[in-house]
């Protein structure tokens, strides 16, 4: 009964193994298929993403933006992004920065009224050219007195979500909650409509600064990679990053490269043109199929072999002629142990 529990045992063990291999091959199998897949990136929560370092409000305003913005303390110049006054305080923050000893002869302040902080300068994409009041808007409305923004491009949240293509909608990784989202919005509006924002270039213009003409207008892109919309640096007061934070930290959020907005931008877009050739290409399905079947008829072969290789394994050790030498447990390190004397040999030693 031993012998024939320890045959039985050493043949579960040979057909685990040769089961085993089977799954590894189909893993193997299966990755090759889908190697060059481009798939969606990662979503995280935006404690996870962006609150490890426990400075969660500035690395949503620093890291989701890659540095447009500038986290900085509420004793400090800085702007803001909502408010709850009549005028918009931004205008007031541009005077204050421009008073500071280092930007008394900085040229992005150029061309800035010094009574009001007013620029008649905005950036270059959806932007209007100057300023101007835009009346009854239903979204962005802070900003109607002075606004940089046309109220069709901001007519509403789903707008503003939706006007530079699927790749930067917010939601990607799923519905957002409704104060989460709403600090979507209020930065949407505020880089659409604020005028203060042209002022933060990352790329601006310097030989006309003198005379304060075409200053900072350039194309929306040159051959140097120059972008006419990229703000760089611009302080936003800390109090506002650290709400936000604070009122989207249970939501999901794209986790590419540390959460950066613009980096997950370039890995939807790859998704969806990934999505996109798949579903214009005729012979898709065809080849998809054909590589399944290629996959099912690899799986079969191998498993038909390994089941074929483990009932000859089998055989040959209920035959007492294994394949592989198995050492019992309690035998390990007793090879070359001298053999135990044979009873009569012990009698024969005792007369």
């Amino acid at each position: 009964k031993a012998t024939v529990s320890v045959l039985n045992c050493r043949s579960s063990v040979t057909l685990h193994m040769a089961m085993r291999g089977v799954i590894a091959v189909g893993c193997a199998v299966g990755a090759a298929l889908g190697d060059g897949i481009h798939r969606p990136p990662q979503c995280k929560t935006f404690k996870e993403i962006y609150g490890t370092r426990g400075q969660g409000g500035k690395e949503v305003c620093e890291n989701m933006w890659d540095g447009a913005f500038e986290y900085t303390p509420d004793d400090k110049p800085a702007y803001q992004m909502d408010w709850y006054q009549r005028h918009n305080p931004n205008d007031q923050t541009t005077l204050d920065i421009m008073a500071e000893p280092e930007n008394q002869h900085n040229e992005r302040f150029f061309g800035v009224d010094p009574d009001t902080g007013y620029t008649d300068r905005c950036l270059d994409y959806f932007h209007k050219d100057k300023p101007s009041p835009e009346k009854n808007m239903t979204e962005c409305a802070l900003w109607q007195d002075r606004s940089c923004c046309k109220k069709e491009t901001v007519i509403s949240a789903d707008k503003l979500n939706e006007g530079y293509g699927e790749k930067y909608h917010w939601d990607r990784c799923g519905q957002l909650s409704p104060q989460c989202w709403a600090y979507f919005v209020h930065e949407a509006c505020f880089y659409e409509c604020e005028p203060a924002v042209e002022l933060f270039r990352m790329f601006p213009k310097h030989e006309d600064a003198a005379n304060h003409s075409n200053y900072f207008h350039k194309p929306e892109h040159d051959d140097n990679g120059y972008k006419s919309w990229q703000v760089s640096k611009m302080p936003i007061k800390a109090s506002f990053c650290d709400r936000w934070y604070e009122a989207c930290k249970n939501d999901y959020f794209c986790a590419a490269d540390g959460g950066s907005y613009f980096s997950c931008a370039a890995e939807y877009e790859k998704y969806d043109q990934n999505l996109n050739k798949a579903a214009e290409t005729p012979t898709n399905d065809d080849d998809l199929s054909a590589k399944w079947i290629g996959l099912i008829v690899a799986l079969s072969v191998v498993a038909v072999l390994a089941l074929v290789f483990g009932g000859y394994l089998v055989t040959r050790e209920k035959a007492g002629k294994p394949v592989f030498n198995y050492t019992p447990v309690d035998k390990v390190g007793q090879e070359n142990q001298p053999a135990a004397p044979k009873p009569e040999e012990m009698m024969k030693q005792e007369n």
